[in-house]
């Protein structure tokens, strides 16, 4: 194996910039992988949030302990040895994973806010437009987004070709440098980056200028059952202003990376390493902040994590007497 066919921006990095990624990479992944697990077990139980929005709330918990997964298995070999150990093809789909992850993210991203926009400008309806099935088909949808897009440009090959090991980022990525890549890293960000962000702006710039003032005329309106259209627009905000903080905190992590991408296509330049370290730390960081944000807004969230922490400990000091009165035994 010879990780100089598949490196690039030089075979080594600086020892305190490798001692900073091993410091960074390590807790970061423990706390995606761990916050993310812990996504997947409380929020299909929650039963105030809306059966949609825990369906994309729980793939986008999926989506992030992915990102969690190959920082673990592959980011902290990567920076300990200070090289690629992995293989050549193995560098090529974990840099393909972490663009399909993030593209995934953002569209699973743009069909929430569709949720969110019909929920609140359209709430009699809602119930009739969004439904389970629409909802799956929508996961669906996103899968094959990246792909698709590099499918429909013809330059499938060309950005498999162009994947290599960046010892900056202690992982494998596009090299957005190359020129034989740039057309694509252009044309990709356009299609599955800033028409979302574009999409996702505008519903959500709609929602907040109307949000009240529907709140108030449902309710004015509905007075024969007000209580339950009450606690029905009421929930409904607080899933709005859940997805729309998760959006955001996306957004504001995602976009350095990407904006460090067009210009080094634009200038033709690379950036410099430790840059390059935190452009990169930034969208992995945003895997775990969104148990945090659940956790802050979402009381019932929080009851069934105090439950679920109180019962494992509860359980694990049970197991310790049962062992130790098992040894005493005569």
């Amino acid at each position: 194996m010879n990780p100089s066919n598949y490196t690039r921006y030089g075979s080594t990095i600086e020892r305190p910039l490798q001692i900073a990624q091993i410091i960074i990479i390590i807790p970061n992944s423990f706390c995606v992988i761990t916050g993310n697990i812990l996504n997947l077990v409380i929020l299909p139980s929650l039963k105030k949030t809306n059966e949609s929005t825990k369906i994309y709330l729980v793939a986008l918990a999926v989506l992030d302990l992915t990102t969690g997964l190959l920082n673990a298995v592959f980011s902290i070999g990567a920076a300990v040895n200070a090289i690629w150990i992995y293989g050549n093809i193995c560098c090529k789909i974990v840099g393909l994973m972490y663009i399909a992850t993030c593209d995934m993210a953002l569209l699973l991203l743009l069909f929430m806010a569709i949720d969110r926009f019909i929920a609140i400008v359209k709430p009699l309806r809602y119930t009739a437009l969004v439904t389970r099935r629409r909802v799956l088909i929508s996961l669906l949808v996103s899968v094959p987004g990246f792909p698709g897009v590099l499918y429909l440009l013809g330059t499938v090959d060309k950005a498999f070709d162009n994947v290599y090991y960046i010892p900056a980022l202690a992982t494998c990525m596009v090299d957005s440098a190359n020129p034989e890549v740039a057309s694509v890293v252009l044309s990709a960000v356009f299609i599955l980056v800033f028409f979302p962000i574009v999409a996702i702006a505008t519903m959500y710039g709609y929602i907040l200028v109307i949000a009240r003032r529907a709140v108030r005329k449902i309710n004015a309106q509905m007075n024969s059952v007000s209580e339950q259209r009450s606690t029905f627009s009421r929930q409904e905000w607080k899933a709005t202003r859940t997805t729309l903080i998760v959006t955001g905190a996306f957004m504001i992590s995602w976009m350095p990376f990407v904006l460090s991408h067009i210009y080094i296509v634009m200038m033709k330049n690379r950036l410099q390493p430790w840059v390059t370290f935190v452009m990169f730390t930034l969208p992995v960081c945003n895997s775990w902040l969104n148990f945090l944000v659940y956790s802050g807004m979402n009381t019932e969230f929080r009851h069934r994590l105090r439950f679920l922490c109180s019962s494992t400990t509860l359980c694990c000091s049970r197991r310790v007497l049962e062992n130790q009165a098992t040894e005493w035994s005569p």
